[in-house]
């Protein structure tokens, strides 16, 4: 390794990058024989310049089987071993090492590319959106579950220390007191790098932080987003690279048993998708090489691995029912014993029939200003239901709306810190189910406020998040977000009910045309002539897990003894959708089968 020389005006500098030079090259030791004398397979070069294996064929141009027990059953790998060299070097001295003929295989880059000096002082986030990090002029370690709000008041949301059982900035820190890292650079004046020599006085407690410019620690860490190259396995368990899904020169006959299979694999050798393939730990071409897509967690202030999709409090936007299948029957109709082919009484239809145009998209509401979404339960956004001066919550008809394109909301995440410290709450949406009528209603425990729906209980979402700090601008920011529903299960849901779903982490391109401006106007400021747009979103696509609940009673028996009708009845949980009652007889064909 070359060392470059430096003047002190030099350091620090960049005049004299160090850059990890490196290249991958085939193994040299290659003889052409085999453990046992026998020839090994010959060594082609491609267009690309990958070396790789030729399998041994016969006279007719067909693969030799190979032995799997054969302990050079490695040899034949279908690509080149390969091995890394990785060196350092000045940037000045790496001009000129290499000709035109190698300059091609060599890789490279400075220090920088891997590494990223930042603070260990913990930044508190500010409601105002002030930061003092501008200040320093380096990435810094932030508070966990720790805000200022507007008043300048200091608000910790959740405990983040050692005994927090749960990992945060404050918790994970490897500079924190009592550690064993040699040599840092820390501290408002230049001292001895020896941490033993010098101390770490300035480091905080394991768990504690400090906010000021006392802590002073200032090490390097790994530049993100992280490349990480290898070999492993995949998101479904199956190997990487994989044998049948990395493989080359694969079968593309389609109605072929073999479709998607690689040819010309000896027997024995492995070609399914629950094999490495063959040699993996050396083949190094086939190795993925990709960003470790971490995600940073605004409550605990760490990156987090493993979690990719979630579990949401969501909320139908239209009836969820189930689809009819190929032979047009489903499981669920609204014909009385279930006929609905021949003469007879129908349940009344609670569900709008009317796709929403594009004067719908999308009202805005004043107190929830930065959100646009059509809602057909909630007054905010233009639907039928309120919370009434005594706390009736009173709706109308549901005929009166229309079926947006998405199925549901997000409410909230089920991890989102809400209703402030050292609590946990039901709270959920504005309005809840009241009974298995469809159309009754009673008024919710909202986490994100009564927005302009209950009208002696006017709340902005802003107040609750800068002020109150019962809600957060992370929760915020997935309020309301639109969603479409899979529903493999055949499950019901009624507009406005409340459910778990999961995001299944796919998302949907969708086009369609709304208002260039605001519609419906519940924020009662609009101007101007509104014409149509086409726009396309990236919707996600979640399952349900769980519908809300309510509670119903259903007669069980009933008789006449001695001259007196006499009935039993039971009182049960139920999800999902439920019909209004029908009590006509049989010979009642109501048009309001279609709508109440």
């Amino acid at each position: 390794m070359t060392i470059p020389k430096r003047t002190s005006n030099d350091f620090g500098t960049g005049k004299e990058h160090l850059i990890i030079g490196g290249s991958i090259y085939p193994s040299m030791s290659r003889s052409g024989k085999n453990s046992q004398g026998l020839d090994q397979p010959s060594a082609d070069v491609s267009d690309d310049n990958l070396a790789f294996y030729k399998y041994p064929e016969d006279a007719d141009g067909n693969p030799i089987a190979v032995d799997p027990s054969n302990a050079d059953k490695a040899g034949f790998t279908g690509t080149q071993t390969y091995f890394p060299s990785v060196f350092t070097n000045s940037v000045s001295s790496y001009k000129g090492l290499f000709n035109k003929g190698t300059w091609r295989g060599q890789h490279g880059m400075s220090l920088d590319g891997l590494f990223i000096p930042y603070s260990t002082n913990f930044l508190i986030e500010q409601a105002d959106g002030s930061d003092n990090r501008k200040k320093q002029g380096t990435p810094s370690f932030e508070a966990p579950y720790t805000s200022i709000n507007i008043e300048g008041k200091v608000v910790k949301q959740a405990d983040y220390g050692t005994d927090a059982k749960t990992g945060t900035s404050a918790n994970l820190n490897p500079f924190a007191k009592g550690h064993n890292i040699a040599h840092l650079v820390r501290g408002s004046e230049q001292t001895d790098l020896s941490v033993q020599k010098a101390g770490d006085q300035s480091a905080s407690g394991l768990g504690n932080i400090s906010s000021g410019s006392n802590e002073g620690q200032r090490p390097i860490g790994l530049r993100g987003p992280v490349v990480v190259v290898g070999w492993g396995y995949d998101t479904d368990g199956l190997p990487v690279p994989n044998a049948e899904l990395d493989g080359i020169n694969k079968e593309s006959d389609y109605l072929s048993p073999n479709f998607g299979k690689p040819k010309g694999v000896p027997a024995g050798m492995p070609s399914d998708s629950s094999s490495f393939l063959n040699n993996h730990m050396k083949a190094m071409s086939d190795w993925k090489s990709g960003p470790v897509d971490l995600r940073w967690d605004r409550d605990r202030k760490v990156w987090v691995g493993g979690k990719f999709n979630g579990i949401y409090l969501s909320k139908a936007t239209r009836c969820i029912l189930p689809e009819a299948g190929p032979d047009g029957v489903n499981s669920f109709n609204f014909g009385v014993a279930g006929n609905i082919n021949i003469g007879g009484r129908l349940y009344r239809n609670p569900c709008p029939e009317e796709e929403c145009t594009w004067e719908t998209y999308f009202p805005r509401s004043s107190l929830y200003p930065d959100i646009e979404v059509y809602d057909p339960e909630d007054r905010d956004w233009c639907g039928v239901c309120r919370v009434g001066l005594d706390g009736t919550t009173i709706c109308n008809d549901w005929a009166d709306t229309c079926m947006p394109f998405y199925d549901a909301v997000i409410i909230r995440s089920i991890e989102h810190y809400i209703g402030g410290k050292d609590t946990y709450t039901n709270c959920g949406d504005k309005f809840n189910r009241a009974g298995a009528d469809p159309v009754r209603r009673r008024a919710g425990n909202p986490c994100h406020g009564w927005g302009g729906a209950y009208e002696g209980r006017l709340e902005n979402i802003n107040t609750k998040i800068a002020k109150d700090s019962t809600f957060s601008s992370r929760a915020k920011s997935i309020l309301y977000e639109k969603i479409f529903i899979e529903n493999p299960l055949n499950q019901g849901l009624m507009i406005g009910d409340s459910f778990l779903s999961y995001d299944t982490g796919r998302r949907v391109s969708y086009t369609y045309v709304k208002s260039s401006l605001p519609t419906c106007d519940t924020a009662g400021d609009i101007e101007g002539e509104a014409t149509a747009v086409q726009v396309t979103e990236k919707i996600p696509v979640h399952v349900i897990l769980q519908g809300e609940f309510f509670g119903m009673e259903t007669v069980t028996r009933s008789g006449c003894e001695q001259g007196e009708v006499t009935a039993c009845s039971r009182k049960f949980f139920a999800q999902g959708f439920a019909t209004m009652e029908d009590c006509g007889p049989d010979d009642d064909y109501p048009q309001t089968a279609v709508a109440f």
